[in-house]
């Protein structure tokens, strides 16, 4: 009888053993992949503050007025440049309202 229950208990015993193995491996494997997500994650969000700072140096940048008029000019003459044959002439105002003839 006392063989037998020790038979008994140590079957018991080695088949928890092997679920809290199965268990453990589980929750490791589970915690291996929470890793792997916030490690992700973390890469992210140092990318998304990277694009923030060279957002707020690209707003600093255009504060002035002027220079946002300058560069809205040079655009504007590249895409006219880019519309119309080299020969064409085109006229550009000044503040003062006097006409100017503009050539490529």
């Amino acid at each position: 009888m006392v063989k037998k229950y020790a038979v008994n208990h140590q079957q018991f015993f080695n088949r928890n053993c092997s679920n809290i193995a199965r268990k453990y491996q589980a929750v490791n494997e589970r915690l291996d992949t929470a890793a792997r997500v916030i490690r992700d994650v973390e890469k992210e969000v140092g990318q998304m503050s990277e694009i923030g700072r060279n957002m707020r140096e690209l707003q600093d940048f255009l504060k002035s007025p002027k220079l946002r008029g300058n560069i809205g000019e040079q655009v504007l003459k590249d895409l006219i440049a880019q519309c119309f044959p080299k020969p064409v002439s085109f006229y550009s105002m000044n503040l003062n309202q006097e006409k100017k003839l503009c050539r490529n």
